[in-house]
Parts: structure tokens; sequence; C-alpha cells
């Protein structure tokens, strides 16, 4: 039961590299088209007064901080996804080697 845990869990935790750089790249986008697109269309217009820009401009502000906390928390995710498994793996190897008795001949 043990094996198959450490498999299980060695297994998810390399799931989560792709699906964090997926992640990633999606709030990438919707930085570019959300947020900086919004900004240059906020500032074009000119039919907003200046207490609506300020409005506009302060939900961009707090979408933009959402997003940067949200690709913080994708990027802990792939770094854990990439070192923990292998840290666990290699942890098992060298505890592997230490519980094996020399082959005497």
């Amino acid at each position: 039961m043990k094996k198959v845990l450490f498999i299980f869990s060695i297994v998810l935790l390399y799931l989560l590299i792709p699906f964090s750089i997926l992640a990633i790249l999606d709030i990438m986008v919707s930085q570019k088209y959300e947020v900086d697109q919004g900004r240059t269309f906020i500032d074009i217009n000119d039919r907003l007064s200046d207490s609506e820009r300020a409005r506009a401009h302060k939900k961009i502000d707090k979408l933009e901080k959402n997003l940067n906390t949200q690709q913080t928390i994708y990027t802990v995710l792939l770094l854990s996804g990439l070192t923990i498994p292998t840290g666990m793996l290699i942890y098992n190897s060298k505890r592997k080697k230490r519980t094996t008795l020399p082959n005497i001949t």
C-alpha cells in the first residue's frame, strides 16, 4: 500500500507541471488582453468622464492584482511539481541503497 501511495503522489505531482504551465500561459494572455488593452481603451475613449476613468482604472488595477496573485500561486505549484517528486525519488533511491545488505561472495 505504501508503494502505491508513493507512486500515486509522484505521478500527481508530476502532472502539476503541464497544468501549471498552461495556467500561467492563460494568465499571461488574460493580462495582455484584459489589462493592457483595457487600459488602452480607457485612455483612448473620449466619452468617459474623469470619475468614470478613475473607476475603470481602479477596476483594472484590481483585476491585475488578482491575476498576479494567481500567477504567483501557479508558479509555486510549478516549482513544487518540479522539485518535490524529484527529491522524493532521489531520497527513496538513497534509502534503498542504505537498507540493502552488501553482497558478500
